[in-house]
């Protein structure tokens, strides 16, 4: 917009009559005009090229300033996204805590049971989803066509009672503990007080050991042999464990070597066993036993069988 006078009149707008008059009276502005060397600058006026900077560039482009190469703004930076809440994690560990408890109280309260499990003292309400994965014998009993599957109830009345408990404790517990029930199997005889001895629950492991072999249960099997190798080279001096060694060769089969490996790696390690009576009378009645330590001792020492040497000196001949 042109600029304003006071009295809002352009100031580049015609003069007056007086104003042209004053010029021209103006020996100065008469010399200036008057010279002929100012008709570029009359040409310039006319074509208003001194109103503004802007007509003159439009007019003379050469006569606008270099541009300076302009600097590229930086794109400024994305504002972080927001970072969702995280979900509160459980402790490490929990997730197994909770799991292990929810067992527990169905084990323990029977709810929401479909099946029931009787011993000779007690009867435990279970759950098929829980006892059968574990056990290839409750598997079957409850998938074909058995009296058990249809009445839901699986009698177990030729074990003894306190094993039986400590199988449905693995069912749910994943182990099993020495319990009141079991007394008499950790203490057999008075013969297992001696020294006074602590108990060491060798025969409860090898009769768990058997009714695992029995029911098909490999996870309780396993943890029963570990549970009986530990107690047995800790407790290899106690009538404990001479209970135990009738029991593992009486209870399971020959070719079942999971108890009888131990107990044959224990006489190895301390020999002075066979120089107790007790022993030479166990080893009188358990023949394979005895079978066993002679052919383990020869494959431990090398031993050339004396059937072998004969043989040798006759074929020498």
């Amino acid at each position: 917009m042109p600029r304003q006078t006071k009295n809002t009149r352009n100031v580049y707008a015609e003069p007056t009559r007086s104003e042209r008059i004053r010029v021209c009276r103006n020996s100065h502005c008469r010399a200036i005009f008057s010279n002929n060397n100012n008709n570029n600058a009359r040409s310039l006026l006319k074509d208003s090229l001194f109103e503004s900077s802007y007509s003159a560039r439009a007019a003379f482009p050469e006569l606008s300033p270099p541009q300076e190469p302009s600097v590229p703004v930086p794109a400024p930076y994305p504002a972080p996204a927001a970072v969702p809440a995280q979900p509160t994690m459980d402790p490490p560990g929990q997730p197994q805590k909770d799991l292990y408890a929810s067992l527990e109280t169905l084990y323990s309260t029977g709810k929401y049971s479909d099946l029931t499990i009787c011993s000779t003292t007690k009867e435990y309400h279970v759950h098929r989803a829980i006892v059968c994965p574990r056990s290839e014998f409750l598997d079957a009993a409850c998938r074909n066509s058995f009296k058990e599957a249809s009445d839901g109830v699986i009698s177990l009345l030729d074990d003894e009672s306190c094993v039986v408990d400590m199988m449905l404790q693995y069912f749910y517990r994943l182990d099993y503990q020495h319990s009141i029930d079991t007394e008499h199997l950790a203490r057999p005889s008075e013969q297992s007080q001696d020294d006074g001895a602590e108990s060491s629950d060798l025969l409860l492991h090898a009769k768990v050991y058997g009714i695992a072999e029995k029911y098909v249960v490999s996870g309780l099997k396993g943890l029963a042999l570990s549970k009986f190798e530990s107690a047995a080279l800790n407790h290899w001096g106690t009538s404990d464990f001479l209970e135990a060694i009738n029991e593992a060769y009486t209870s399971t089969l020959e070719t079942d070597r999971g108890l009888r490996d131990v107990i044959l790696k224990v006489f190895s390690k301390h020999k002075e066993l066979l120089d107790r009576d007790e022993v030479k009378t166990l080893l009188r009645g358990i023949g394979s036993l005895a079978y066993d330590l002679v052919i383990h001792y020869h494959q431990e020492n090398g031993i050339t069988s004396p059937f072998r040497q004969q043989t040798s000196l006759w074929t020498s001949r």
